[in-house]
């Protein structure tokens, strides 16, 4: 009986290693999407260091990357002129309402005034503490009004950037000697570091998302922010189903159809915008990735969904799926996040700045219904070249099936 188990476990430890194998050789010859993808050239890290985060101003055409080689700013829509500025560790970029820059890093939180025309403004340290701890932060989020930063001290929201009240559409820019005044959520709220952090704003109020540990909190802002408490409705969110002990690695509140998405490095817990009241469940999607695969952020662009991952960016017109690579060499470079200016997207990660404009790519194919149907009959997703692949190596259904009515025929035990 032990000879016939230990048989039985190495022969299904055989294929496992065959199937990892097989799988893995698909995955690097799977067609990929018929978009074109171009290094940018202009934006350039220190060294041969890649990019982690890149944010996009839409309104003024700028365009932000940094990473563990600096920090890059430009506007790729008009010029090729760019402008480097030393400070590493850049983790989280995001740009405001009055079109400052706000840089995340592990060393520190960093706010560049706003740019209009100018490109000669200095970065100022505006971190919520002096102690290590809360100058590391992780992730900032933006909303009328606010700036919420996560750090390993906690979560931070100031309202130095209120919009003023005679020009309520536009906000008040900071001035060069002034200090934001950063609010702790600490009535409450648990501590320890903040991962992740987004804001979801609703016509009644504003909510702020965060990651503390891997439980998931949501809390409401007020609309003053004082120092005798900014939020109320504080409250830990159950999301039925997520792995337990694992720290989500991003955190959105932007998708068109979902109103929140929690995400793991193998899957997506939602909740649908618009849902009738009092039935916002979660629903989970786990896309099929490459083999070893792991996401990082996810994001929409033009009627698709795009996923990066240490194996590359994916494309989908669902988050369900199916999920395609993308073209090289965006499909082939480990990617970290992006970003969408104009009809462009922008993907930032180990091989530098990549980016796709679909602008470009309709001309090229004769238009976006065209181009879409291509990519819908060309493109196999990666479930059904991983099927081809299975199917071509004899290692089909059928095949499991009748090793499994093989061992149960001569009575082997199954453990």
């Amino acid at each position: 009986m032990v000879m016939g188990r230990s048989w039985t476990v190495a022969v299904f430890g055989t294929v496992a290693v065959i199937c990892t194998i097989a799988l893995s050789a698909s995955a690097a010859e799977s067609p990929p999407l018929e978009a074109a993808w171009r290094r940018s050239g202009e934006f350039r890290g220190r060294g041969d260091a890649g990019f982690v985060a890149v944010a996009a101003d839409s309104t003024r055409g700028w365009l932000a990357v940094g990473g563990e080689g600096g920090l890059s700013i430009g506007r790729p829509l008009r010029d090729s002129r760019t402008r480097s500025l030393a400070i590493d560790g850049v983790r989280d970029l995001r740009f405001g309402e009055g079109g400052e820059l706000y840089v995340a890093t592990a060393r520190g939180f960093w706010v560049l005034p706003g740019l209009s025309h100018d490109r000669t403004r200095e970065l100022q340290d505006h971190s919520p503490g002096t102690g290590e701890s809360s100058r590391r932060a992780n992730r900032v989020a933006t909303g009328p009004g606010f700036v919420a930063l996560a750090t390993d001290d906690g979560l931070f929201v100031s309202s130095a950037w209120l919009a003023s009240p005679s020009e309520p559409g536009r906000a008040r820019r900071l001035a060069p000697t002034q200090k934001p005044k950063w609010i702790p959520l600490d009535a409450g709220f648990p501590s320890g570091p903040v991962a992740l952090v987004a804001a979801e704003v609703k016509p009644d109020a504003s909510y702020l998302w965060s990651v503390v540990g891997p439980a998931l909190w949501r809390v409401r802002l007020f609309t003053k922010l004082s120092t005798k408490g900014a939020v109320s409705d504080l409250r830990e969110v159950i999301v039925p189903g997520r792995p337990h002990g694992e720290v989500p690695v991003d955190l959105v509140t932007d998708l068109p159809e979902q109103s929140v998405a929690l995400v793991y490095s193998d899957s997506i817990f939602f909740r649908r915008r618009n849902a009738p009241s009092g039935r916002e469940a979660w629903e989970v999607v786990r896309p099929v990735l490459p083999p070893g695969a792991s996401i990082a952020r996810v994001g929409h662009w033009r009627g698709r969904y795009w996923l990066t991952t240490d194996r590359g960016l994916l494309l989908s017109h669902s988050l369900a799926g199916p999920w395609r690579r993308a073209g090289p060499p965006a499909g082939r470079t480990p990617a970290l996040s992006a970003a969408v200016l104009g009809t462009r997207l922008y993907v930032a990660g180990a091989g530098g700045l990549i980016y796709s404009d679909a602008k470009t790519d309709q001309k090229a194919h004769g238009g976006g219904a065209v181009h879409a149907a291509r990519i819908t009959r060309r493109a196999p997703s990666i479930v059904a070249v991983h099927r081809v692949v299975l199917r071509q190596q004899g290692l089909e259904t059928r095949v499991f099936e009748d090793a499994w009515r093989g061992v149960r025929r001569r009575g082997w035990p199954l453990t």
